[in-house]
């Protein structure tokens, strides 16, 4: 079960085998409420903690399984803990994109909490208490999104993935993301119809229209990227082209995506338009993002964020300091404004060429970009002067290997680490404490309100 705390039955209200009353308990990792009835745990959508429902029970989702779906006859009691129905989605009931979207502002922060608290516990660490945490605005905060193609019978049409399916969820607006997005990828669908384009088909890996990314940078720094499997007639490209320069989106490209699976980008980028980047602002800084640069979705709290692990490293202009898993150099910039040198580490190649564009933009000389495998740059770098190390891995985290490597550190180095997988913070978190890391302070922000997950900036120090 998601939450070990304690699940409410009903007992004195069970009507027969198949109907029973019942308070929910908790929350799945989909965002479905749970109970448990007799040794399985039940689960129920479109439902929160406290709700009280009379649910039908349905067979295990696998035969021989103790979890089984259950169906809302009706709502006896609504929990506080729900939002108000304006502030409910019109999709939530088949879109997966926002698992918490039935909670109230204050009970979905409270919820991602006590997840940040279940997973300092996993690490072995206690007494933080609730963790300190920033929240967002619920609308218009998502910057970035990838609309999937579908054949609906003879028609084609765009969305994203229901709750635990490929079954398609049509959304024409999602409050979340700037208006564009889901206009821009309806008229997609309507330029495939008049060419006679189709979608692609997963089973059979065949069709051509599979995935429309997009990015808003705001001050109309657009971009889009086109994905397909099959060749696309020219008509239907000139008019793909015609619609980027109509909904002003400043880099655009069509790529061609053959492979198997659910791999997103992949394959030549073919570009519409005239430029191959945008321009995004950061914390006083600017940078240029193309198709493959990672930027946080949430531009807004991203630098509330970066802000807060900046403060944490402080600054001397006498010692050096270490970004790790830089990106396009978004925090080394940053951090050479506050030290002697900053090096930055990143594996992807086209990340490092992109950071040292754009330090020398900002007109930083004392930035360094080391395109490498950080396990096997890290052991050197560690045994610098380092004042600080600020590391933003991939979900995974940095790995065992890693936080090994930062026990050569000296005492006193600060260390910010920004996990965006709690499982990841739970393990790196043990293995830092044992290369000599005190965790000093944890921080939430909510990069993505309504949906599952948050990032954590932990802030350590070394003993």
């Amino acid at each position: 079960m998601t939450d070990k705390h304690k699940v409410s039955e009903v007992p004195d209200c069970i009507q027969d085998e198949d109907q029973i009353v019942a308070e929910i308990a908790a929350l799945s990792e989909k965002g479905e409420g749970i109970f448990e009835y007799k040794g399985d745990e039940i689960y129920v959508k479109n439902t929160v903690p406290q709700d009280v429902v009379r649910v039908k029970l349905h067979p295990p989702f696998v035969k021989g399984s103790r979890r089984r779906p259950g169906e809302i006859i009706e709502m006896i009691n609504s929990s506080p803990k729900r939002a108000l129905q304006e502030e409910i989605c019109i999709h939530q009931d088949l879109c997966g994109g926002c698992p918490l979207g039935l909670l109230n502002v204050k009970s979905q922060i409270e919820y991602k909490q006590h997840l940040i608290t279940k997973a300092l516990d996993k690490a072995g660490i206690c007494g933080f208490g609730k963790p300190a945490f920033t929240g967002s605005v619920q609308k218009n905060c998502r910057h970035k999104s990838i609309r999937f193609f579908k054949g609906c019978g003879d028609d084609l049409c765009q969305g994203f993935y229901q709750s635990r399916s490929h079954e398609l969820c049509r959304v024409v607006n999602c409050p979340l993301e700037p208006a564009w997005f889901g206009k821009l990828a309806e008229e997609v669908c309507q330029k495939a119809r008049e060419t006679g384009v189709n979608a692609y088909d997963e089973f059979s890996a065949q069709g051509c229209l599979r995935t429309l990314t997009m990015r808003d940078c705001g001050l109309e720094e657009r971009l889009a990227v086109l994905s397909y499997n099959d060749p696309l007639p020219k008509d239907f490209v000139e008019k793909i082209a015609e619609l980027f320069q109509e909904y002003q989106v400043k880099a655009g490209f069509i790529q061609r995506n053959q492979t198997r699976g659910n791999r997103i980008m992949t394959g030549e980028l073919k570009p519409l338009t005239k430029d191959l980047a945008i321009r995004a602002e950061l914390c006083g800084f600017e940078f240029e993002a193309g198709p493959y640069t990672f930027l946080q979705v949430n531009p807004v709290v991203a630098q509330k964020m970066y802000e807060a692990a900046l403060a944490w490293c402080g600054q001397d202009p006498k010692r050096e300091a270490l970004d790790l898993c830089c990106g396009c150099g978004t925090m080394t910039l940053m951090l050479a404004k506050r030290f002697k040198k900053v090096t930055g580490v990143e594996i992807v190649n086209e990340a490092v060429k992109a950071a040292y564009g754009n330090a020398a933009k900002a007109g930083i000389t004392n930035a360094e970009f080391i395109a490498a495998d950080l396990q096997k740059v890290l052991p050197d770098l560690s045994r610098k002067d380092l004042a600080a190390v600020i590391a933003d891995p991939p979900r995974s985290g940095l790995g065992s290997a890693n936080c090994r490597a930062l026990k050569s550190l000296h005492k006193g180095v600060k260390l910010a680490v920004i996990f965006c997988g709690l499982k990841a913070l739970s393990r790196d978190l043990k293995d830092l404490a044992d290369a000599g890391f005190m965790l000093k302070a944890v921080r939430g922000f909510d990069m993505f309100p309504k949906a599952m997950g948050c990032e954590t900036l932990c802030m350590l120090e070394k003993q």
